[in-house]
């Protein structure tokens, strides 16, 4: 059996759905990969680029895309490749095991020579329980990897430390470790023919001590498992087919639009993970209208160019530093700021917005950060290094470009040497008006190298950008 393994992360803006560079991706060593694994691996890279960004990517009103938090599990055997995907929200976990049903090796006498081979795999009850039933065997192998694949230890750790309880039949197995039952849910797909056994496995991140030591207060127990996303994909000598259509077992709950897995832009909350012991945790206040927020127009949700803006000052920026914001919506980069120990003010032209900046900055320990209202425009002061702005150079607000253009200027009197930061993407004509108001103000503007931003997001043209004074 073939199969590959993705370590599952919360730092998931930071992981790429590209291969890596060719460089690394190809040493000397593995440079002679037989055609079959070279097609599964496509298969395993297509399903997440291709798959994953149709239930985690959603574009809304004025191209502002949703980015989805997720985990994922991939696995492969033979000429299929399956991938599972749970919306990071929803607090659980995946692991993911295809196997296809192969008939005995040669010079093996015996189903159970064959299955006395995996003892140091297979606890003694599990082996009892698969007798000379072959199909058994592939049956605990799939659950047993899905399970220590969804916990991130693989078939490398303790695996004999784990006792899987089955029944008469091949239904859904219990989980124990020292007697103490283990919170997670089977899912199982086999083909009528039993070619191959697919298991999905399940479960809280707050189940697992690799995630649970750096995750915020786990929240209420849910009665029910939210819905997996699970996609196959075929293979064929000439072409690589995804096929769009569900699988025949209905145990495997399709993807449903009103799930977890739906946009974060309309859900309560939004998670990002600066490190592995920096988690962040926002209140949104999503309220459909003609300009994708309130009926101002501020945003009340978190959209890409802030993440990328924030990843961009958490990671690149000094340790020390004064700021302010303009157009904070729920304050992420705010947020960032005062993880760091930064000091400053966050802005927003609505008061609904500030007080949900105040908010979500008011759970957090770190630097003196203030929320105001302030409007582009109005005469604002205060001593500051930086300015940042995300997501405001943009179509729905081209009108104010001129009051925004007004603001910097009367920051740069007050701060000669005031540096602002911003994150852009462009969505459809105008927003070039404010280079052009800002080029003839004389400012220096400069893109910043965009090497370090994910890929997709490069693709989105997501692009940040520094304005100084000549």
């Amino acid at each position: 059996m073939s199969s590959h393994t993705t370590p599952l992360t919360v730092t998931l803006y930071r992981l790429p759905l590209t291969s890596l560079p060719p460089s690394l991706a190809y040493p000397p060593s593995l440079s002679r990969i037989h055609p079959s694994h070279k097609l599964l691996s496509l298969s395993s890279l297509l399903l997440k680029v291709h798959l994953v960004p149709n239930y985690t990517l959603t574009p809304p009103p004025y191209k502002k895309p949703v980015h989805e938090d997720y985990v994922f599990n991939v696995s492969h055997d033979q000429d299929i490749c399956c991938l599972a995907v749970m919306g990071i929200n929803t607090g659980m976990i995946v692991g993911l095991d295809v196997v296809v049903h192969k008939p005995l090796p040669k010079h093996t006498p015996t189903v159970s020579h064959y299955v006395s081979l995996f003892t140091s795999q297979i606890p003694p009850l599990e082996i009892s329980w698969i007798g000379s039933d072959l199909t058994r065997f592939y049956y605990v192998w799939s659950c047993r990897e899905a399970f220590f694949k969804m916990i991130g230890t693989g078939l490398l750790g303790d695996v004999l430390e784990y006792d899987f309880e089955f029944g008469e039949i091949m239904d859904e197995p219990r989980v124990r470790r020292g007697g103490v039952v283990i919170p997670c849910k089977f899912f199982t797909e086999t083909s009528t023919d039993t070619v191959y056994i697919i298991t999905c496995c399940a479960s809280s991140f707050y189940a697992c001590p690799s995630f649970s030591s750096f995750l915020p207060p786990p929240p209420p127990p849910s009665p029910t498992l939210p819905p997996l996303t699970f996609l196959p994909i075929t293979l064929s000598p000439s072409a690589i087919l995804p096929t769009y259509t569900s699988l025949s077992s209905s145990t495997l709950v399709p993807y449903d639009p009103t799930s977890k897995l739906s946009p974060t832009l309309k859900q309560s909350t939004f998670h990002l993970s600066l490190s592995p012991t920096i988690y962040l945790t926002l209140n949104q206040a999503y309220q459909p209208d003609s300009k994708g927020g309130t009926s101002l127009g501020f945003g009340a949700s978190v959209y890409p160019c802030s993440i990328v803006l924030s990843l961009y000052i958490f990671d690149h920026l000094p340790e020390e530093g004064r700021f302010i914001e303009l157009g904070a919506g729920p304050g992420l980069v705010g947020l960032v700021c005062k993880v760091k120990g930064w000091g400053g003010g966050v802005t927003d032209g609505d008061e609904k917005s500030c007080g949900l900046a105040r908010g979500n900055l008011g759970r957090v320990e770190g630097g003196e950060v203030k929320v105001e209202r302030y409007r582009w425009g109005e005469r604002g002061g205060g001593v500051f290094e930086w300015l940042f702005m995300s997501d405001v150079v943009a179509r729905p607000y081209v009108e104010a470009m001129e009051d925004l253009v007004k603001s910097l200027e009367m920051f740069f009197e007050g701060n000669a040497d005031l540096k602002v930061l911003f994150s852009y993407q462009k969505r459809g004509g105008g927003e070039e008006r404010f280079w052009n108001m800002c080029e003839e103000k004389g400012w220096k503007m400069e893109r910043i190298e965009d090497w370090w931003i994910r890929s997709e997001w490069r693709k989105e043209g997501i692009e940040i950008w520094r304005i100084t004074k000549s």
